[in-house]
């Protein structure tokens, strides 16, 4: 009695072998899937944090927009308020300059001043105090562009350009400053 393959296969025990070896490599793709699914999950929940359970992926992104399109708005806004402030502090005083100096030889000390004060375009004022024995003046001339319509004297002049000198190296050491941050 001659047998088909078939027949020869189940009697054989291949076919179980066979079966058992494709049950086994299911396992393993099984095995490495959900280790995956898992990997996703963590990262999924690490992402979308507390809202992952309670949200859609859909509404949590149109929520990040609509923060992002505020926070471009109020960058708008901050960047004009920058402008007008930038704008504001051009007419400040900025540039600051002082001499002591003795006006009568006669008198000790330096007990005279001229105090120049300065916006970042070169006008402002220059202010004189000339201490005598029995009185003290004070005189302020306006400036413009570094210019007065009045005359100048030697220790206003000084007064004028410590300002310009202070106001340069207080700008490079602030830039020293900005490079090493």
């Amino acid at each position: 009695m001659t047998l088909s393959w078939a027949e020869d296969l189940l009697n054989s025990g291949w076919l179980m072998l066979t079966l058992a070896v494709f049950l086994l490599l299911a396992l393993v793709l099984l095995a490495v899937l959900w280790a995956q699914h898992q990997r996703l999950a963590k990262r999924f929940n690490r992402i979308l944090g507390s809202y992952g359970s309670r949200h859609n992926l859909e509404a949590i992104m149109q929520g990040y927009i609509q923060n992002v399109e505020k926070i471009e708005e109020q960058y708008e806004e901050v960047t004009q308020q920058m402008y007008t402030f930038s704008d504001l502090l051009s007419k400040c005083i900025q540039k600051v300059g002082i001499v002591r100096y003795n006006p009568f030889p006669e008198m000790g000390g330096n007990q005279s001043f001229v105090i120049a004060l300065l916006d970042q375009d070169n006008n402002g004022v220059v202010i004189s105090t000339i201490h005598g024995r029995d009185a003290s003046y004070t005189y302020g001339k306006p400036i413009e562009s570094l210019e007065s319509a009045y005359p100048l004297s030697d220790e206003e002049r000084q007064a004028l350009k410590d300002a310009c000198a202070n106001f340069k190296k207080r700008q490079e050491a602030e830039d020293e400053l900005t490079m090493l941050k």
